[in-house]
């Protein structure tokens, strides 16, 4: 049964376009522990630039980020949903939903750091 669960993560697409390197620890359970604490480091980071840049915006810009800030989290809960969902209540599915919401608070520090570099260059002088 665990090699079938550990076989079909292997094969998902989850595991295929995740840059997480805890898919290559093996064991379901090595797997859900890497993956919860890279989701505690990259939440972090995330966290942290978005203060950084709301440190650095003025008011009007401050207001729109965070309202782009509070749709992302709905985007990004909805999307982890559906793709735990469709694990129909299997072992893969808390991987996936771990995997996933690791994965989206990756590409957010990502977008942020791309949209607001300009204004972190000026912090950075």
């Amino acid at each position: 049964m665990w090699f079938f669960a550990i076989s079909l993560m292997a094969a998902s697409p989850v595991a295929a376009d995740d840059e997480s390197p805890c898919f290559a620890k093996g064991q379901t359970y090595e797997i859900a522990k890497c993956l919860a604490a890279a989701r505690v480091q990259d939440e972090g980071e995330l966290n942290h630039r978005y203060r950084t840049i709301m440190g650095v915006l003025a008011a009007a810009d401050r207001l729109r980020l965070k309202k782009a800030q509070r749709a992302w989290v709905a985007y990004r809960e909805a999307t982890c949903d559906a793709e735990y969902r469709l694990w129909d209540g299997g072992t893969g599915g808390p991987l996936a939903l771990l995997a996933c919401l690791d994965r989206e608070a990756r590409r957010r520090t990502a977008e942020l750091e791309q949209t607001y570099r300009l204004r972190l260059q000026r912090l950075e002088r």
